[in-house]
């Protein structure tokens, strides 16, 4: 069964990149890589293929949006794929891989019957890793967010790649809360460990300020307004405990289908 690497990169955040890309080839050789760049030019491109040989990558002159070019990638790797079982990791280019990485009880989870999302644990700077306790657990988790690696099985790849594009404020929750709906559970996984830079300049931290976007149906997640007036778009991103009755009781429904 293949094992796919899926990574949305922007021009801006190259010099991330220069950080991410030895840790992918250290790390996760096994993997197979798929990145979707948007705004490099041709050099930067080729930068990009000579340190990732055996990726795919997919260039877009404009930026797309984390879920716009994320849903690029994923649709080639079911096009690859076809009828095939396989399973992706969705990483951000803000990431390191380290030491403390470790897919592999991620990897048996997503192939569990109701599984859906399975989100690694992070920290935020390698200073921070000391104080990050690594144990083997799963915890249940409506919303999840990329984390230290998003991981899901090829019968989620499906429900994800149906989310119709658009300018989403955050893909994360717009993932989770799909992928939740449907009756499957999502789950934090404490066993493993990656450098996650979130919040970082350019990025979505960027793309979110463009313009207007699109927040999830308030029928079932219903995020808070954030404090500053002054931004475009004056939301948190949304978590479990915005989740409403309606969304739960969907997938209470959805999940005795399973």
């Amino acid at each position: 069964m293949n094992k796919y690497i899926l990574l949305a990169t922007v021009k801006d955040r190259l010099p991330m990149m220069q950080v991410l890309m030895p840790t992918l080839r250290k790390y996760l050789s096994e993997w197979q890589v798929i990145v979707v760049s948007q705004e490099y030019d041709i050099a930067d491109g080729a930068f990009v293929q000579s340190n990732l040989p055996k990726a795919k990558i997919l260039n877009f002159a404009q930026r797309l949006g984390p879920h716009n070019a994320k849903l690029k990638g994923l649709d080639l790797i079911l096009d690859i794929e076809k009828d095939n079982e396989f399973v992706v990791c969705s990483i951000d280019d803000d990431m390191e891989f380290v030491e403390q990485t470790n897919f592999e009880q991620c990897l048996h989870k997503v192939l569990q019957n109701g599984t859906g999302l399975v989100s690694a644990n992070w920290a935020n700077h390698r200073n921070s890793l000391k104080n990050k306790k690594i144990k083997d657990e799963f915890v249940s988790q409506p919303i999840v967010y990329t984390g230290g690696g998003l991981l899901f099985s090829s019968k989620i790849a499906k429900i994800i790649a149906a989310i119709p594009e658009g300018d989403y404020f955050c893909d994360n929750s717009e993932w989770s809360l799909a992928v939740y709906l449907a009756g499957y559970t999502n789950y934090r996984y404490k066993g493993s460990l990656t450098i996650h830079r979130i919040c970082s300049k350019g990025g979505r931290r960027a793309w979110v300020l463009l313009s207007d976007k699109k927040i999830p149906n308030e029928q079932f997640l219903k995020i808070k307004k954030g404090n500053l007036t002054n931004r475009i778009n004056n939301f948190l991103v949304g978590d479990s405990s915005d989740l409403t009755l309606a969304a739960k009781e969907m997938h209470k429904q959805n999940k005795k289908q399973l």
